[in-house]
């Protein structure tokens, strides 16, 4: 992968989500293979004071790269099989890897 590829923001990849998800609880049968070892699992964020969402939709990790106001974050979804690279904002919530 290049260089320019690899800092590209955004879905990229082929089944390398679907490697690193776990083989049950994600939502609509949207688990994955965990041939990488990862056994992601859903847990979604939480979005402000009280508000939860996609609590077996989304898996995010957030990363040691960091902007002004944004650091740079991990996602994996139950409806795709790639796995997404983000920048959010440091005030969303992202639960402990399980």
């Amino acid at each position: 992968m290049s260089a320019s590829i690899a800092m590209k923001l955004g879905f990229r990849g082929t089944d390398e989500g679907s490697q690193m998800k776990s083989i049950s609880g994600w939502y609509n049968n949207g688990n994955g293979t965990n041939t990488s070892g990862f056994n992601s699992k859903p847990g979604g964020l939480l979005a402000g004071i009280e508000f939860y969402y996609g609590l077996e939709l989304h898996a995010f990790w957030w990363t040691s790269t960091a902007t002004d106001n944004n650091y740079l974050a991990r996602q994996l979804v139950f409806s795709d099989t790639s796995i997404s690279r983000q920048f959010e904002n440091p005030t969303v919530g992202f639960p402990p890897a399980a």
